[in-house]
């Protein structure tokens, strides 16, 4: 009954993640559609699809992108500049939210989860790198975040820094959710205790044969 109720609320903030897009992107003004190119959105909107259509792989590597990227990213964005969007809020919480319901329901997360949560990140980056305009700072393709400008003067070295920090909080995360959310651990010493105990039952019956 729980696992029901976990994929109801996840197949729920599906919707409302994909009503806040919508919303979000009927909100803006023409010229800052680009927008739409920040990974945060590709993020939320594979979620959102991922557990529509029951991909398993589609809302892990959305969750472990989000848990490891899309929402550090913006908590430290908001720090930094103090100002906030309540659509922005609902594209960063929901997706979070409703991949971690979704998720419930796996022993372990599939494989290469952590490389599809670092692609949400590098595919919209490149798009931005060549098609946005620089003055939106889209994924901050085109500039070095302001706090480190003293120190990597020059874009590529910024976002080298970024692709590397990333990949190591992506794989955190994915330890992390299958650690804490999925009880990997545990499982582990459960299975390791049944096949302790099973191993003598076995032998004696086969003795006894």
């Amino acid at each position: 009954m729980r696992a029901l109720r976990c994929q109801a609320g996840a197949r729920f903030l599906a919707v409302a993640v994909l009503l806040s897009l919508a919303v979000d992107i009927f909100l803006k003004d023409p010229s800052n559609l680009e927008e739409v190119f920040w990974s945060c959105y590709w993020g939320a909107l594979v979620v959102a699809i991922g557990i529509l259509v029951r991909s398993d792989r589609m809302v892990s590597s959305g969750t472990v992108f989000f848990a490891g990227l899309g929402m550090p990213a913006w908590v430290v964005g908001w720090f930094a500049e103090y100002r906030i969007d309540p659509t922005s809020v609902l594209m960063h919480l929901l997706p979070l939210l409703a991949g971690a319901l979704y998720l419930t329901r796996l022993r372990v997360l599939p494989g290469y989860s952590v490389a599809g949560g670092w692609a949400l990140h590098v595919v919209p980056l490149s798009i931005a790198w060549f098609v946005c305009d620089p003055r939106l700072k889209i994924n901050l393709a085109h500039f070095t975040w302001p706090p480190l400008e003293r120190f990597l003067p020059h874009p590529w070295e910024f976002q080298v820094l970024v692709l590397s920090i990333s990949a190591l909080t992506l794989t955190i995360a994915a330890w992390g959710i299958n650690r804490v959310l999925l009880h990997r651990g545990k499982l582990r010493l459960v299975e390791k205790f049944n096949d302790q105990t099973a191993g003598p039952r076995e032998s004696r019956f086969s003795l006894s044969r």
